[in-house]
């Protein structure tokens, strides 16, 4: 995370190039990384949610996970907006 937030930086941009191929291979291999940690969290809390909830309820509960997951994009866009 800190080393996406320093990329933003503008004196971190113009000291690596803002067009350069180095410049985005090395922010691709960030968000790379990034990517990398939400599959390794993801995984296994839907896994665990899988084996806690009855059958019975599976859909409703993995209808509600999806909801609120989905439902802070817009206040995470939000904040994003503010603070930028």
């Amino acid at each position: 995370m800190l080393i996406f937030s320093i990329l933003l930086f503008p004196k971190s941009l113009t000291v690596l190039g803002n067009d350069t191929i180095g410049y985005l291979a090395l922010l691709a291999g960030v968000l790379s990384l990034f990517s990398l940690a939400n599959i390794f969290i993801s995984v296994p809390v839907q896994t665990y949610i899988q084996k806690e909830t009855p059958d019975e309820y599976m859909s409703r509960v993995f209808s509600l996970v999806s909801m609120i997951s989905r439902g802070g994009m817009p206040l995470d866009a939000l904040v994003y907006g503010i603070c930028s």
